[in-house]
């Protein structure tokens, strides 16, 4: 990688937690080439039709004690 990159990612490394957040979310915004708006709205949208689908039985849905189990257990190989 080039020094400038090394420079921003130990620059960014040592920002507190809620600053590295922040610092994440702008950048995953301007690689995806959305606003905030513009991402909330995607975001929004998709929940909406999501429990539509859920809703309407078109859903497949896990119990959650099962899916960390599974976690878990691909954690574990």
């Amino acid at each position: 990688m080039s020094p400038k990159y090394e420079s921003l990612l130990s620059d960014a490394l040592h920002l507190a937690v809620k600053e590295r957040e922040m610092l994440a979310e702008q950048l995953d915004l301007s690689v995806l080439g959305l606003s905030e708006t513009e991402l909330v709205n995607a975001w929004a949208s998709l929940s909406e039709n999501r429990f539509r689908e859920y809703k309407d039985g078109a859903a497949v849905v896990f119990e959650v004690k099962d899916v960390i189990d599974e976690a878990r257990a691909r954690n574990q190989r």
